[in-house]
Protein backbone atom coordinates (compact mmCIF):
# COMPACT_ATOMS: atom_id res chain seq x y z
CA UNK A 1 0.00 0.00 0.00
CA UNK A 2 1.31 3.44 -0.87
CA UNK A 3 1.87 5.88 1.98
CA UNK A 4 0.19 8.69 0.07
CA UNK A 5 -3.46 9.66 0.38
CA UNK A 6 -4.39 6.93 2.86
CA UNK A 7 -7.58 7.81 4.74
CA UNK A 8 -7.14 6.94 8.42
CA UNK A 9 -10.07 6.80 10.82
CA UNK A 10 -9.38 6.77 14.56
CA UNK A 11 -12.38 5.82 16.70
CA UNK A 12 -11.46 6.01 20.36
CA UNK A 13 -12.70 6.45 23.91
CA UNK A 14 -9.61 8.60 24.44
CA UNK A 15 -10.58 11.56 22.30
CA UNK A 16 -9.99 14.82 24.12
CA UNK A 17 -8.28 17.52 21.98
CA UNK A 18 -4.76 16.66 23.18
CA UNK A 19 -5.28 12.96 22.47
CA UNK A 20 -6.67 13.74 19.03
CA UNK A 21 -3.61 15.88 18.34
CA UNK A 22 -1.40 12.95 19.29
CA UNK A 23 -3.29 10.61 16.94
CA UNK A 24 -3.05 13.15 14.12
CA UNK A 25 0.67 13.72 14.59
CA UNK A 26 1.59 10.06 15.17
CA UNK A 27 -0.27 8.70 12.16
CA UNK A 28 0.85 11.60 9.97
CA UNK A 29 4.46 10.90 10.95
CA UNK A 30 4.14 7.26 9.85
CA UNK A 31 1.97 8.02 6.81
CA UNK A 32 2.92 11.39 5.29
CA UNK A 33 0.12 13.18 3.44
CA UNK A 34 -2.40 10.79 4.96
CA UNK A 35 -5.84 12.13 5.85
CA UNK A 36 -6.35 11.45 9.58
CA UNK A 37 -9.75 11.88 11.26
CA UNK A 38 -10.56 11.21 14.94
CA UNK A 39 -13.97 10.38 16.42
CA UNK A 40 -14.80 10.04 20.11
CA UNK A 41 -16.95 7.22 21.49
CA UNK A 42 -18.11 6.26 24.98
CA UNK A 43 -19.18 2.62 24.57
CA UNK A 44 -17.78 -0.44 22.74
CA UNK A 45 -21.05 -0.96 20.85
CA UNK A 46 -20.77 2.60 19.59
CA UNK A 47 -17.14 1.97 18.65
CA UNK A 48 -18.06 -1.06 16.57
CA UNK A 49 -20.97 0.73 14.92
CA UNK A 50 -18.85 3.76 14.04
CA UNK A 51 -16.16 1.53 12.52
CA UNK A 52 -18.65 -0.08 10.15
CA UNK A 53 -19.30 3.23 8.37
CA UNK A 54 -15.84 3.71 6.76
CA UNK A 55 -15.41 -0.04 6.31
CA UNK A 56 -18.69 -0.17 4.38
CA UNK A 57 -18.07 2.95 2.30
CA UNK A 58 -14.48 2.18 1.29
CA UNK A 59 -15.49 -1.26 -0.02
CA UNK A 60 -12.00 -2.68 0.33
CA UNK A 61 -10.15 0.37 -1.01
CA UNK A 62 -6.92 1.46 0.76
CA UNK A 63 -7.76 2.80 4.22
CA UNK A 64 -6.97 2.27 7.88
CA UNK A 65 -9.77 1.98 10.44
CA UNK A 66 -8.52 1.95 14.03
CA UNK A 67 -10.96 1.24 16.87
CA UNK A 68 -9.75 1.81 20.43
CA UNK A 69 -11.68 1.10 23.62
CA UNK A 70 -9.40 0.58 26.62
CA UNK A 71 -11.00 1.21 30.03
CA UNK A 72 -8.34 -0.87 31.93
CA UNK A 73 -10.67 -2.79 34.22
CA UNK A 74 -9.82 -5.06 37.12
CA UNK A 75 -10.98 -8.11 35.16
CA UNK A 76 -8.47 -7.30 32.41
CA UNK A 77 -5.65 -7.01 34.95
CA UNK A 78 -6.61 -10.39 36.38
CA UNK A 79 -6.14 -11.84 32.89
CA UNK A 80 -2.63 -10.40 32.85
CA UNK A 81 -3.35 -7.29 30.76
CA UNK A 82 -1.91 -4.64 33.05
CA UNK A 83 -1.82 -1.98 30.33
CA UNK A 84 -5.11 -2.79 28.63
CA UNK A 85 -6.29 -5.62 26.43
CA UNK A 86 -4.45 -6.44 23.19
CA UNK A 87 -5.66 -5.49 19.71
CA UNK A 88 -6.62 -7.57 16.73
CA UNK A 89 -6.28 -6.76 13.04
CA UNK A 90 -7.57 -8.03 9.73
CA UNK A 91 -7.91 -6.92 6.14
CA UNK A 92 -10.94 -6.51 3.92
CA UNK A 93 -9.10 -6.44 0.62
CA UNK A 94 -6.89 -3.31 1.05
CA UNK A 95 -8.69 -1.87 4.07
CA UNK A 96 -6.77 -2.52 7.30
CA UNK A 97 -8.92 -2.73 10.43
CA UNK A 98 -7.32 -2.67 13.88
CA UNK A 99 -9.58 -2.99 16.92
CA UNK A 100 -9.30 -3.48 20.66
CA UNK A 101 -9.95 -7.00 21.89
CA UNK A 102 -13.31 -5.93 23.27
CA UNK A 103 -16.14 -8.48 22.75
CA UNK A 104 -18.88 -5.95 21.97
CA UNK A 105 -16.81 -4.38 19.18
CA UNK A 106 -16.17 -7.69 17.46
CA UNK A 107 -19.77 -8.75 18.09
CA UNK A 108 -20.94 -5.76 16.07
CA UNK A 109 -18.70 -6.93 13.23
CA UNK A 110 -20.12 -10.45 13.47
CA UNK A 111 -23.71 -9.20 13.64
CA UNK A 112 -23.51 -7.77 10.12
CA UNK A 113 -21.42 -10.68 8.79
CA UNK A 114 -18.30 -8.61 8.25
CA UNK A 115 -15.83 -10.84 6.34
CA UNK A 116 -13.05 -10.86 8.92
CA UNK A 117 -10.96 -13.58 7.34
CA UNK A 118 -7.77 -14.17 9.36
CA UNK A 119 -7.55 -12.10 12.55
CA UNK A 120 -4.15 -11.62 14.20
CA UNK A 121 -3.33 -10.41 17.70
CA UNK A 122 -1.26 -7.30 18.43
CA UNK A 123 0.48 -7.33 21.83
CA UNK A 124 2.25 -3.99 21.92
CA UNK A 125 4.52 -4.87 24.83
CA UNK A 126 6.01 -7.80 22.90
CA UNK A 127 6.98 -5.85 19.77
CA UNK A 128 10.67 -4.89 19.78
CA UNK A 129 11.54 -1.21 19.59
CA UNK A 130 8.19 0.12 20.79
CA UNK A 131 8.10 2.90 23.42
CA UNK A 132 7.02 2.13 26.98
CA UNK A 133 3.76 4.02 27.39
CA UNK A 134 0.19 3.77 28.61
CA UNK A 135 -0.96 5.60 25.48
CA UNK A 136 -0.54 2.59 23.18
CA UNK A 137 -3.27 3.74 20.81
CA UNK A 138 -1.59 7.07 20.16
CA UNK A 139 2.10 6.26 20.30
CA UNK A 140 2.41 2.58 19.31
CA UNK A 141 -0.48 1.59 17.03
CA UNK A 142 0.47 4.10 14.27
CA UNK A 143 3.92 2.46 14.12
CA UNK A 144 2.35 -1.01 14.19
CA UNK A 145 -0.05 -0.11 11.38
CA UNK A 146 2.88 0.86 9.18
CA UNK A 147 4.71 -2.37 10.05
CA UNK A 148 1.64 -4.40 9.12
CA UNK A 149 1.11 -2.66 5.80
CA UNK A 150 4.72 -3.06 4.78
CA UNK A 151 5.03 -6.66 5.90
CA UNK A 152 7.32 -6.08 8.86
CA UNK A 153 5.19 -7.64 11.60
CA UNK A 154 4.38 -11.28 12.29
CA UNK A 155 1.55 -11.85 14.77
CA UNK A 156 -0.28 -14.92 16.00
CA UNK A 157 -3.74 -15.78 14.72
CA UNK A 158 -6.45 -15.48 17.34
CA UNK A 159 -10.23 -15.65 17.56
CA UNK A 160 -11.83 -12.61 19.22
CA UNK A 161 -14.46 -13.35 21.83
CA UNK A 162 -18.01 -12.32 20.96
CA UNK A 163 -21.15 -11.85 23.05
CA UNK A 164 -24.86 -11.37 22.39
CA UNK A 165 -25.44 -7.75 21.39
CA UNK A 166 -28.84 -8.10 19.73
CA UNK A 167 -31.60 -5.58 20.40
CA UNK A 168 -29.44 -2.94 22.05
CA UNK A 169 -28.89 0.80 21.55
CA UNK A 170 -25.48 1.50 20.03
CA UNK A 171 -25.76 5.20 19.19
CA UNK A 172 -27.98 8.24 19.79
CA UNK A 173 -27.56 11.00 17.23
CA UNK A 174 -27.85 14.76 17.81
CA UNK A 175 -31.59 14.64 17.02
CA UNK A 176 -32.20 11.99 19.67
CA UNK A 177 -32.79 9.25 17.11
CA UNK A 178 -31.70 5.86 18.41
CA UNK A 179 -29.62 3.47 16.32
CA UNK A 180 -30.09 -0.11 17.44
CA UNK A 181 -28.44 -3.46 16.78
CA UNK A 182 -31.74 -4.85 15.44
CA UNK A 183 -31.78 -5.74 11.76
CA UNK A 184 -35.53 -6.32 11.42
CA UNK A 185 -38.61 -4.26 12.25
CA UNK A 186 -41.71 -5.58 13.97
CA UNK A 187 -44.20 -3.92 11.61
CA UNK A 188 -47.16 -4.89 13.78
CA UNK A 189 -45.93 -2.54 16.50
CA UNK A 190 -44.36 0.40 14.69
CA UNK A 191 -45.05 2.94 12.04
CA UNK A 192 -42.59 1.94 9.31
CA UNK A 193 -41.58 5.03 7.36
CA UNK A 194 -38.55 5.27 5.10
CA UNK A 195 -38.94 9.03 4.77
CA UNK A 196 -39.20 10.45 8.29
CA UNK A 197 -40.39 13.80 6.92
CA UNK A 198 -43.77 12.14 6.31
CA UNK A 199 -44.34 11.61 10.03
CA UNK A 200 -46.85 13.69 11.96
CA UNK A 201 -45.68 15.86 14.86
CA UNK A 202 -44.71 13.65 17.85
CA UNK A 203 -45.33 10.52 15.80
CA UNK A 204 -42.69 7.86 16.41
CA UNK A 205 -41.33 5.49 13.86
CA UNK A 206 -38.95 2.62 13.31
CA UNK A 207 -37.02 2.68 10.07
CA UNK A 208 -34.13 0.88 8.44
CA UNK A 209 -31.27 3.35 8.70
CA UNK A 210 -28.11 3.81 6.64
CA UNK A 211 -25.73 2.38 9.26
CA UNK A 212 -24.44 -1.16 8.93
CA UNK A 213 -22.56 -3.16 6.35
CA UNK A 214 -23.53 -4.41 2.91
CA UNK A 215 -27.20 -5.37 2.93
CA UNK A 216 -27.28 -5.58 6.74
CA UNK A 217 -28.68 -2.26 7.99
CA UNK A 218 -29.65 -1.34 11.54
CA UNK A 219 -33.10 -0.31 12.74
CA UNK A 220 -33.44 3.24 14.04
CA UNK A 221 -36.17 4.78 16.20
CA UNK A 222 -37.20 8.38 15.67
CA UNK A 223 -39.86 10.83 16.86
CA UNK A 224 -40.95 13.76 14.71
CA UNK A 225 -39.92 17.04 16.32
CA UNK A 226 -38.63 15.46 19.54
CA UNK A 227 -35.80 13.34 20.89
CA UNK A 228 -36.85 9.71 20.92
CA UNK A 229 -34.05 8.95 23.40
CA UNK A 230 -35.17 11.59 25.91
CA UNK A 231 -38.84 10.74 25.50
CA UNK A 232 -38.19 7.08 26.35
CA UNK A 233 -35.14 7.45 28.61
CA UNK A 234 -32.99 5.37 26.29
CA UNK A 235 -29.21 5.30 26.64
CA UNK A 236 -26.33 3.83 24.66
CA UNK A 237 -25.67 0.22 25.65
CA UNK A 238 -29.10 -0.51 27.10
CA UNK A 239 -31.32 -3.34 25.96
CA UNK A 240 -34.42 -2.33 23.99
CA UNK A 241 -37.39 -2.78 26.36
CA UNK A 242 -39.63 -5.77 25.60
CA UNK A 243 -42.54 -3.37 25.21
CA UNK A 244 -40.92 -2.29 21.95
Amino acid sequence: MSEKQIPIYVISDCADPEAQLCYDASFAHEFPIANVKCYGITHPLQAGGFALRPIDLHKGDPAIVFVNYAPRRDKDRKEGYLNGRPFGYFFIDKTLVIASDEPEIWSMFKLVSLPLGVVRKIECEKIPGMPTTQFRSGLIIPKVAKMILFGNLDCQIFEPKVVDVKNKIWHIDNFGNCKTTSLKINKRKYVFEKDLTNLLEEEQSATIGSSGYGDQRFVEFAMKGFSFAESHNWEIGMKIPKSF
